[in-house]
């Protein structure tokens, strides 16, 4: 990823890739992981670069401001799944960022800091996976997407079954089936 990456909100709602539009239904955790994987990792790619480059040279501002940014998404989207400590680790980078020297230093702590984020993630999606199940089952229909997605999190943490195919759902459910679809900027609920 070069310096020209943009310093996106990590679950923004452009255009997903083909791998994130593919269902998976194993696991609640997985499947709703899979859906901002790639956005969360893109963010946390532009502030792992710049804290790299710090351990040969001086940053730019525009490599400063890309991974100021970059921060910044991070901790508004974390934040937004309810993930307190992930967010709050994502401002502590925005604020390291923020305060002179950076320098060597600053960039073995920043690149710790990226480290601590991706594993303090796949313990939320591990919780994610366990969360117990029982209230029911979620059918998601919809590209992914910042809102649609926050919404999947919280509700696979209630312990709701996500799946993201309608052939995953049987035509006689056992459990109620709640039908979550994005319509562009907005969510629609129905229930059968």
């Amino acid at each position: 990823m070069g310096e020209s990456a943009s310093a996106a909100d990590p679950l923004p709602n452009d255009e997903p890739s083909d791998e994130a539009l593919v269902g998976a239904t194993e696991g609640n955790g997985s499947a709703v992981w899979e859906r901002i994987r790639g956005r969360v990792e893109q963010q946390l790619t532009i502030v792992e670069l710049q804290a790299h480059r710090l351990l040969d040279r001086p940053l730019t501002a525009d490599e400063i401001a890309s991974a100021t940014s970059s921060a910044v998404a991070l901790g508004r989207g974390l934040g937004a799944l309810g993930q307190d400590g992930l967010a709050q680790l994502a401002r502590h980078i925005e604020r390291t960022l923020g305060e002179p020297p950076l320098d060597a230093t600053t960039g073995v702590h920043l690149a710790g800091a990226v480290e601590d984020l991706r594993t303090m993630l796949a313990s939320a999606v591990a919780q994610l996976e366990n969360a117990t199940p029982g209230a029911g089952t979620v059918l998601a229909l919809g590209r992914p997407s910042a809102a649609f997605d926050t919404h999947l999190w919280v509700l696979a943490a209630r312990g709701h079954r996500i799946v993201h195919e309608a052939a995953a759902i049987p035509e006689r459910p056992l459990d109620p089936v709640a039908v979550l679809v994005a319509v562009g900027d907005r969510l629609d609920a129905r229930s059968r």
